[in-house]
């Protein structure tokens, strides 16, 4: 109901940020990408466009490995804290930049979002 609402009925809405599972993550979600494992026989949404998922628990204690899920090979980025990602909000435009927050090594820098 959350997807539905926030993609398939808003058009301002662009993305999960959540903070959680100690590990920087990005994800862009497509409508053609498998979201449901084998064998799952709920109802199944539709999504009308894409959206990201951009976990930041970068602050964490030590890392999460990925979970065996249907988009594991859509990860964009993944890695392990320390992380500080920032969003930049410029009118309409949305990029997102992350570092490693011990040697400021950049792990993705001026992603357009928007």
């Amino acid at each position: 109901q959350i997807l539905d609402l926030c993609v398939n009925k808003s058009k301002k809405f662009l993305a999960f940020i959540s903070g959680d599972e100690h590990n920087f993550a990005f994800l862009k979600v497509t409508p053609d990408m498998p979201m449901y494992a084998d064998g799952y026989s709920l109802p199944k949404l539709t999504l009308s466009r894409s959206f990201y998922h951009i976990n930041n628990g970068g602050g964490g204690s030590a890392p999460y490995a990925m979970l065996n899920t249907p988009w594991m090979s859509r990860f964009e980025y993944f890695t392990e804290p320390p992380v500080v990602s920032l969003l930049k909000v410029d009118g309409k435009s949305v990029v997102l930049s992350a570092y490693n927050a011990d040697t400021f090594s950049k792990i993705c820098a001026e992603v357009k979002l928007r």
